[in-house]
Formats: C-alpha cells, sequence, structure tokens
C-alpha cells in the first residue's frame, strides 16, 4: 500500500514538474557583469496568435533577409555614471542600450513589487525624457494570469509639437511556455507579457487643432535566466485627425513595420568591430543617388550593403581603400526609409538615409 501510494505521488509530482507555470522574478535585473546583444528582424509574417499554458513560440526559422543590419548591445551600469544622473536619483537600474544609430538609457525604479520606467534619454538629445508618472515596465514577481490597466500623463514631443497627452496602457500575461530563437538559442519557463498601449490628444497648431491617436503592441518575453526581456515584438500605428467641430477627418496614418527584438549570441563577435569610420552620407533626403565622403583615414577596403526596412537585402558594393568619393545611385527605389551598412575586417557602421520621389 505504501509503495503504491509513493509511486502515486511520484507520477503526481512528475507531472506537475513537467507543467508547473514559472513565475518570473528576474534574479539577474541589474548584474552589471553581463552584456546582452540582440538583433532586430521584421515580423509581419510571425504567428504571435499563440497564449495559454505551456505553449511553444518557435521564431527560429526567421528569414535571414528579414534580419536588419544593425546589432545593439544593452548592459547594466551604475546609475551614478549614466547621463544626468541628478535628475533620476531614484533610478535604481540604469539600462544602456548601444546600437549602430544610437545610444539610450533607460532609468528604472523598483516601486516595492512593480518594476518602473521613470525616463528616457538618447546621446545627443539635449535633455532626458521625464515621465510624469512612472510606466509599469513589469511586475515582479510576474505571474501567468496577470492584468492591469493603468491611465498617466506622457510628455508628447514630436515634429515641433510639445504637450502631455494621456497614456492608456493595457498588461496581460497572456502565456508561458518554450521560446525559440534562431541561432538554436531554446529559453524554457518563458512568460509573455502583452503590453498595449494608446495616446490619444489634442493641439491646437497654426494649422488648425488636430488629433493624434497611437495605438502600439508589445509582447515582452522575460525569463529568469536574462536580466532584461529575452525578445521584444512591437507593432504601432499613429493616425492624425483634423478636428472641425464634432467631425474628425483622418489626415496621416503612419503604419510601422512590426519588428521583433530577440537575443543572439552569434551577434556577439560584432563587438569587437570599431564604430570610428568617417563618413558623411549625403543628400539626405535624396532622389536620384547618395553621396559618400570618406575621412583621409579610411585605408581598408569596405564592403556597403543596402537594406530596406523589412531587413531585405537591395544592393552590394565594395569600396576600396583610399576612397575619398563614392555615389550610389537611388533612382529605382521606392520612397521610403532605408539602411546602408559599411563593413571592413576591422570597422562596421550603419547610416540611415530615406528617398523622397518627386
Amino acid at each position: 500500500m505504501l509503495k503504491r501510494f509513493t509511486l502515486i505521488l511520484s507520477i503526481a509530482l512528475f507531472g506537475m514538474s513537467l507543467f508547473a507555470q514559472p513565475v518570473i522574478t528576474l534574479p539577474l535585473l541589474g548584474d552589471e557583469n553581463r552584456d546582452y546583444t540582440f538583433r532586430t528582424a521584421a515580423a509581419g509574417d510571425l504567428n504571435l496568435n499563440i497564449s495559454g499554458s505551456n505553449v511553444v513560440w518557435d521564431f527560429s526559422n526567421i528569414d535571414p533577409d528579414s534580419i536588419f543590419p544593425e546589432i545593439t548591445v544593452q548592459q547594466f551600469i551604475p546609475p551614478s555614471e549614466a547621463p544626468f544622473s541628478n535628475l533620476f536619483s531614484d533610478a535604481d537600474f540604469v539600462l544602456k542600450e548601444s546600437s549602430d544609430f544610437s545610444v539610450d538609457y533607460n532609468y528604472l525604479e523598483l516601486q516595492g513589487d512593480r518594476l518602473m520606467v521613470i525616463g528616457l534619454y538618447t546621446e545627443g538629445d539635449t535633455f532626458p525624457a521625464i515621465f510624469p508618472e512612472p510606466v509599469l515596465l513589469s511586475p515582479l514577481p510576474l505571474e501567468f494570469g496577470f492584468t492591469e490597466t493603468e491611465t498617466v500623463p506622457f510628455v508628447f514631443d514630436l515634429l515641433d509639437i510639445v504637450d502631455t497627452f494621456q497614456l492608456t496602457n493595457t498588461y496581460e500575461a497572456d502565456a508561458w511556455g518554450e521560446l525559440r530563437l534562431p541561432d538554436g538559442i531554446t529559453i524554457a519557463n518563458t512568460i509573455r507579457l502583452e503590453a498595449k498601449s494608446e495616446i490619444d490628444g489634442i493641439v491646437d497648431t497654426d494649422e488648425g487643432t488636430i488629433r493624434i491617436v497611437i495605438d502600439q503592441t508589445s509582447y515582452l518575453f522575460l525569463s529568469n535566466d536574462y536580466g532584461v526581456p529575452v525578445a521584444t515584438y512591437s507593432s504601432q500605428k499613429a493616425t492624425i485627425f483634423l478636428v472641425l467641430g464634432p467631425i474628425q477627418v483622418p489626415l496621416f496614418e503612419f503604419p510601422a513595420q512590426p519588428t521583433l527584438e530577440y537575443y543572439s549570441v552569434l551577434g556577439t563577435n560584432v563587438q569587437e568591430f570599431a564604430n570610428d569610420l568617417e563618413v558623411t552620407l549625403f543628400p539626405n533626403p535624396t532622389s536620384d543617388y547618395i553621396n559618400l565622403s570618406f575621412g583621409e583615414d579610411m585605408v581598408e577596403d569596405f564592403v556597403y550593403e543596402l537594406f530596406d526596412l523589412t531587413g531585405k537585402l537591395l544592393l552590394v558594393g565594395k569600396i576600396s581603400g583610399g576612397t575619398t568619393f563614392h555615389q550610389i545611385e537611388t533612382q529605382n527605389l521606392n520612397g521610403g526609409m532605408y539602411l546602408l551598412a559599411l563593413t571592413s575586417e576591422v570597422n562596421r557602421k550603419v547610416l540611415p538615409f530615406f528617398v523622397k520621389k518627386k
């Protein structure tokens, strides 16, 4: 009888170990001895409609042509060493994100069981963005089934329009399971936190009264084996309306390409590249061609790759060492934003530019 009971208990415990729901506590949060390397890919074809318990998200077969050329490295730094540390004295952690395009600082505060974002700063900006009210990044611990809605003030700053709007965030930890990423990375016991954000506000401008509505959906994949989200899916749409009394007329709609930023081990060797190439790209915006002007120290050969914002490689060419000027034709490109990656054996730089058709 005792052996039988022991056998039944063992089977029950084994089943619980197979299907026990994880609890995310992020024990590596703030660890300054770790660097995390990320790639970004166009995510329009990914299946995100998987929710529930013990699911599998398989992103391992992302089309290589959809992967953007830039690499992002995330690392925690001492808050005292971050820019404008005097303005963020309550920050418990600062996450620094470095890429070919920018260096960003995320100021985080742990308020009880809630990890909050209290401000952001991008190198080159005059001042950081200080949130009137902290924005929830994730509860800690995070458990499957968590839901919450909050509305906080948000400072909107775009195209010379600066105003305080209302930001409504809806959170739901709607799934947990196994996450499969490119490069053979498999992460068990991952919780997905869905965050839907809506910014809605009315602004008086010289051209009249406009309403701005921004809808963004993000999925954060969190694991206790990492101090940051191991993958983040983002999609966004902005709509501008002209307000004519009780009537609102849509003027512009800006849907953004959905993207997936994911942890990558193969990208770590790119950190060995320097980023000190002296090059100027002009004109920008352009229509028929772009010019590249190099400094006198450009002695190595470079390969250039031209990508659109879906990550598709459109053009490849070579620039010989010692070149001071090079021109690339763009008249066959559609209007929009593009990325030009320049890579040598020791150097790498990515330049964004915009094609504007007449």
